[in-house]
């Protein structure tokens, strides 16, 4: 499996917010859910939450250095771009580490909390109970992986509308920004992949590759075949396929 389709077929879980939520405000509004239970699943979800808005906040930093990203590059501006995409590397890790956290506690829930989520959760919040069922079913504690062979049929069948699956708007570009992006990226991933880039700080030439092989360990607790990664990847921003070619370019270029 080739690691950077699974960074881009990871990038599917991006547009989980929608359904991260269902679970969350249910959780947390519902009295029928006990106090442990509450803490168990509130907080990988609100740590979903805080590192979805970090990742928006990185991505579009990162997306606006590519696009006024001047070439060749100068030394100013090469290290400015490393720390972009540090910072969204670190971010998306995180995000991928919650969802990871999410399915690991929904494993347990449906075991220890069968009879309430049969009786109670499935009866009177379906959606809700076909998400947690599914990243606990799915998840394996004996490896701490997420197999994603079934993720596609889950999507067609109880999203987008239904679960709202999809890119929040902060994540969402217009067709002229995407376009853009897509031909800008291409262009300076060519630059930078002709260009050395030896003469950055030495912090940076530490870090960037360690926020990479993170992002790439992260990614490989989701287990896929590749041609469920390739229809994974389709369901990701656009821009996200697009700058992981730039920043795996830049990597090697460190």
């Amino acid at each position: 499996m080739d690691p950077v389709v699974m960074v881009e077929a990871a990038g599917s879980f991006l547009g989980l917010a929608g359904s991260f939520k269902l679970v969350y405000d249910y959780v947390k509004d519902s009295r029928e859910v006990d106090a442990r239970l509450k803490r168990v699943l509130l907080t990988p979800l609100e740590k979903y939450q805080k590192s979805m808005s970090d990742c928006e906040k990185s991505s579009q930093a990162l997306r606006n250095t590519v696009d006024n990203l001047k070439t060749p590059l100068t030394n100013p501006s090469a290290e400015n771009l490393i720390e972009r995409m540090i910072d969204f590397s670190n971010d998306f890790s995180d995000v991928l580490s919650s969802v990871l956290a999410f399915s690991k506690v929904c494993n347990i829930v449906i075991s220890d909390y069968a009879p309430f989520m049969e009786d109670r959760v499935k009866t009177k919040k379906r959606d809700v109970y076909m998400i947690v069922n599914f990243f606990g079913k799915y998840y394996d504690p004996k490896t701490d992986t997420l197999t994603l062979t079934n993720l596609p049929t889950f999507v067609q069948m109880y999203g987008p509308k239904k679960l709202a699956w999809k890119e929040s708007e902060e994540l969402s570009q217009t067709a002229a920004a995407g376009d853009k992006t897509v031909k800008g990226a291409i262009r300076k991933a060519s630059v930078i992949k002709r260009q050395r880039l030896h003469h950055v700080d030495r912090r940076l030439r530490r870090d960037f590759p360690r926020s990479f092989s993170r992002l790439l360990r992260e990614t490989s607790r989701f287990k896929s075949s590749n041609e469920v990664a390739r229809e994974l990847s389709r369901n990701a921003p656009s821009w996200l396929v697009n700058l992981t070619g730039v920043i795996e370019t830049a990597q090697k270029a460190v």
